[in-house]
């Protein structure tokens, strides 16, 4: 009987270290975490962006968690140190943020359109808003339509809201003339709108403003995984993989 207990006894110290033995890796998995607008984390880009880093990071070794912030907030969270960098940012995005280093692969190029509701309205670049009397208006936070739209548009005939949703609804409502936004943020929120209560049949697309490589910072401290994750999306777009998520995606908003 002393015998019995013993073998029993052994054996399920045997199960208790192959079961810890096991999940270890799981359980000690570091975890890389990404700041980006909410307004782009939940469009296509977002989904999209998603579904690229779950995989590169997968492949080095860590669990990728992607979080929403207001737009102006997540510059703050990155500086602070609170999450291990930012998605979705323009090649020059760090030249004045020496805490940050750019992953040099990008992942997908975005396209800035201006989008109007009154007819006749177009525009070919940024340049082409330089002197205009159209009332303009962006995504406050945006540091890139910051930058160009400061520079062309008047000072009295330039605004920026807190969300897309916000500034499509104006522009329907005949507050401004032009909202300067992303294709498919801007596409999917004017989808989702109420047609009774914004009568959206006549908002179109009255130029592209600019198409930009969007890449991923990190905080210095993890320059190492920056050089290794450049490598880790060559790899993947030579795998055709990139693209693949991308079909993926569109197949699936038909259905």
């Amino acid at each position: 009987m002393y015998k019995f207990k013993s073998v029993l006894l052994l054996t399920l110290v045997m199960l208790f270290i192959s079961a810890h033995a096991f999940s270890g890796p799981a359980d000690n998995q570091q975890t890389i975490t990404l700041g980006g607008s909410h307004n782009l984390k939940n469009s296509f880009y977002g989904r999209w962006s998603h579904l690229i880093y779950s995989e590169a990071f997968k492949r080095l070794g860590y669990k990728f968690v992607y979080k929403g912030y207001p737009t102006a907030r997540v510059g703050v969270e990155s500086k602070k140190g609170t999450i291990d960098g930012e998605i979705n940012r323009v090649a020059s995005y760090a030249e004045q943020r020496a805490y940050l280093i750019r992953v040099k692969e990008s992942h997908f190029a975005t396209k800035n359109l201006a989008f109007a509701n009154t007819p006749g309205i177009k525009v070919d670049n940024w340049q082409s808003l330089y002197n205009t009397n159209y009332k303009v208006e962006y995504r406050r936070g945006s540091k890139l339509y910051e930058k160009y739209l400061t520079k062309f548009v008047s000072a009295k005939n330039l605004s920026s809201i807190s969300s897309s949703e916000q500034g499509l609804k104006r522009l329907i409502l005949g507050r401004i003339d032009i909202f300067v936004e992303l294709d498919h943020p801007a596409r999917e929120i004017l989808k989702a709108l109420d047609p009774l209560l914004y009568p959206k049949e006549h908002v179109y697309q009255a130029g592209v403003l600019g198409s930009y490589p969007s890449y991923v910072y990190l905080r210095t401290r993890h320059k190492k995984l920056a050089w290794q994750l450049t490598a880790t999306l060559k790899k993947m777009k030579q795998e055709g993989l990139i693209e693949q998520y991308k079909n993926g995606l569109i197949n699936k908003s038909d259905h």
